[in-house]
């Protein structure tokens, strides 16, 4: 059984799911709008907490979580069949679809599947789940009947707005499908790891998108500026492909709150090697390399090095109780879900690294653990220091 974004996504998932669809509503719906069905929102809010305990106290057994998967996705299913007119429904949907992998073979997952590409392609709720969509089509889950969804919302959705963000979340999922497989590409033993996980054939198809992702994505863009500049704001011409910041241009500043309060500047850092870890607590593989992350920042705690990570979770609290229970002693963010400093690097995916040198220039990026961090930091670090000592 696989998940697209771990277990203890989902969870998180659906709270986002919530909050974005709520704040959709208010920036882009009608007035007059009639007020969402208060029971069934109010179900849907108490099924998640019923999941979240049962999850929890699931622990690491993983035949206890195999059953928590099975019992709630009928129960997410269940709701989106009995509340089918409220916006609840299309984020059941997606919680089914969050739970399991498309090879896993699950029925229920089908089914979800099939009532959204029947019922809700052309429905107003249907915005706030493109993103999944559309990075379950395009990432390594390799949904095709997700994809065939966010293509067919993006060709027949009689809302303007609506088809733009179909367009724009199928350009950002081909961005981030290029820069797994870039990863792939120069790091033999990560792609080893997937070849295992996913099969040889599999990962070869997915490296050799690269090219044609780009393409395509850059293409989306274009249509998206043309076309479409009237319903949405389309990334500026230095960023053409929707790809964030690169490698050997000037970092964007970003600027933030750490736990203790303290204002802290990316500007303010130069003539330092800073790390910048976009990442949440609910994320598997970010919370996988909090020991590798402990080892660098020890190695390196009387050097020109600032490593921060930067929290992408719903609330503030769940940050400041993850750190007060786990050995993080470097700089903690709280930017939220959608965020100042996560939307000025065009964060897609957790964890996204980018390593800054002490004159403010990017000099590396991940989407996913990427093993020559450590030697990126090293060299920086070594050419801080060199600069350094010629001022002195």
């Amino acid at each position: 059984m696989t998940r697209w974004l771990g277990y203890a996504a989902l969870a998180a998932v659906l709270a986002v799911g919530l909050a974005v669809a709520a704040d959709k509503d208010k920036k882009d719906e009608p007035k007059d709008k009639p007020a969402a069905d208060d029971k069934a929102a109010k179900a849907f809010t108490a099924l998640q907490a019923d999941y979240d305990k049962e999850w929890k106290d699931a622990g690491k057994d993983d035949d206890k979580r195999k059953a928590v998967l099975e019992k709630f996705s009928k129960k997410f299913l269940e709701h989106a069949k009995a509340n089918a007119k409220d916006d609840s429904a299309v984020l059941a949907l997606e919680a089914v679809l969050q739970a399991y992998s498309p090879r896993d073979k699950v029925k229920v997952r089908q089914e979800a599947l099939d009532l959204l590409k029947k019922e809700y392609v052309k429905s107003k709720s249907i915005k706030n789940v493109l993103p999944t969509l559309a990075r379950l089509g395009l990432g390594l889950s390799d949904d095709a009947g997700a994809l065939e969804i966010v293509k067919a919302v993006a060709k027949d959705h009689p809302d303007k707005l609506t088809r733009a963000l179909a367009m724009d979340e199928l350009s950002n999922s081909l961005v981030y499908r290029a820069d797994v497989a870039s990863n792939l590409i120069r790091n033999e033993s990560l792609r080893s790891r997937y070849e295992e996980r996913f099969g040889e054939d599999f990962v070869k198809k997915f490296v050799d998108s690269v090219d044609d992702s780009k393409k395509e994505a850059q293409g989306l863009r274009k249509t998206l500026k043309d076309d479409y500049s009237d319903v949405l704001a389309v990334v500026d011409d230095t960023t053409p492909t929707g790809e964030g910041p690169r490698v050997g241009v000037k970092a964007p500043e970003a600027s933030n709150d750490d736990i203790n309060g303290k204002t802290t500047k990316l500007s303010d850092l130069k003539g330092k090697v800073v790390v910048l870890d976009f990442w949440a607590t609910w994320c598997g593989p970010c919370r996988a390399m909090i020991p590798h992350t402990r080892k660098l920042v020890k190695a390196n705690e009387k050097k020109p090095l600032v490593f921060i990570s930067v929290s992408c979770d719903e609330k503030r609290d769940t940050l400041d109780d993850f750190v007060s229970k786990n050995d993080m002693p470097w700089s903690h963010w709280w930017d939220g879900p959608g965020g100042k400093a996560a939307k000025a690097y065009e964060v897609r995916a957790f964890p996204t690294i980018y390593v800054v040198d002490h004159k403010g220039i990017i000099r590396f990026k991940s989407v996913g653990f990427d093993d020559q961090l450590d030697s990126v930091v090293e060299k920086c670090i070594k050419e801080a220091e060199a600069d350094s000592k010629k001022k002195d």
